[in-house]
């Protein structure tokens, strides 16, 4: 098995710029969305979104080169899979922590604002 090539920080930056007014894809939404904030907190995003591009690269041409029900593939798969999970469960703890913000907040307004 060859080792997948890790694409470079600037080879990644320009996948996605590449991608700014395609809105279907998601650097394309990302650029969508950031389009009118501050030079710095955009490099900032675009840094995260560059090295999502790199590991993404790096991820899909390693699971290519794998055949599909061997041990390394199946491996490889059940790792993505405890990634989605984790995700997923810390995304859905958040959305109930921001939902119990919520209530409280509604639940404690008494007309005179709130400090959530």
């Amino acid at each position: 098995m060859k080792k997948a090539k890790l694409i470079t920080k600037d080879e990644a930056l320009k996948i996605a710029r590449a991608q700014k007014g395609n809105l279907s894809s998601g650097s394309g939404m990302f650029y969508n969305l950031l389009e009118n904030a501050d030079p710095a907190l955009l490099k900032f995003f675009e840094e995260k979104l560059a090295t999502m591009i790199q590991v993404g690269t790096a991820m899909g041409e390693h699971m290519a080169g794998l055949k599909p029900g061997t041990p390394e593939h199946n491996q490889m798969l059940n790792q993505l899979h405890k990634i989605s999970q984790q995700t997923t469960f810390a995304g859905k703890r958040q959305q109930g922590q921001a939902e119990e913000a919520i209530k409280r907040t509604v639940k404690d307004d008494d007309g005179g604002g709130s400090d959530v």
